[in-house]
């Protein structure tokens, strides 16, 4: 009996640590098909609005998508065909709801990617919890000494704090001196606070301007 638990034993340990491995990429997989899927769903009618029914194949759309996506990358590094992509975004803002959208969606994609366009946004920070002697970390959207306005005190920047395992945060106006900049993307930022210190840690480095402080995330 002693032996057959022991093989049980081994057999649970050995079938656990396969699943820690598989799982993870069973998901990231999952994820990938979902969203190729997705696309595919999405501009698969417009595709058959051009190109006749027996010429198409399930993901053609795809590789329309993708070969644009790299057109258009290579376009846009011409000065004039940015100028021009940039009048088609003012453009796109100018549209009623689309307007609304758009903005925060491209923000989110350059905070992720670290290709910020405005200086004052991205800047990942830590700043102490008011009574406590930990910190937390946030991502400053808009600096108050680069776009004052009546709510945003020139003193002042506008961060965001994420919170942890879920999708929310808190948009707080803070002071600039008790922000201390840390070298961090803010994609990796995100990646720590949001999964809660899990995955691949990110060589944070705190910039010296005062002393350091312990930063924490806020697991809810």
């Amino acid at each position: 009996m002693k032996g057959l638990n022991a093989i049980w034993r081994w057999f649970y340990r050995q079938t656990l640590r396969g699943l820690l491995i598989l799982v993870p990429i069973v998901v990231t997989v999952m994820f990938i098909v979902w969203l190729a899927r997705s696309i595919e769903q999405m501009l698969a009618p417009l595709v058959l609005l051009v190109l006749p029914p027996d010429i198409y194949f399930p993901g053609f759309a795809l590789l329309l998508f993708l070969a644009a996506a790299f057109v258009l990358g290579i376009v846009t590094r011409n000065v004039l065909m940015r100028k021009l992509g940039d009048a088609a975004e003012a453009l796109l803002t100018q549209l009623p709801v689309v307007g609304k959208i758009y903005p925060i969606v491209r923000q989110l994609m350059d905070l992720l990617s670290g290709r910020n366009r405005e200086a004052e946004s991205g800047q990942v920070v830590t700043f102490q919890v008011p009574g406590a002697s930990a910190a937390v970390f946030g991502i400053v959207l808009r600096r108050g000494d680069r776009q004052p306005c009546e709510w945003l005190p020139e003193e002042c920047d506008l961060v965001y704090a994420p919170m942890s395992y879920q999708v929310g945060g808190y948009s707080l106006i803070m002071p600039r001196a008790q922000l201390q900049p840390v070298a961090m993307s803010p994609g990796e930022a995100l990646q720590l606070i949001v999964m809660g210190g899990l995955g691949s840690t990110p060589s944070a480095v705190p910039q010296p301007s005062e002393p350091p402080v312990t930063a924490v995330t806020e697991n809810s």
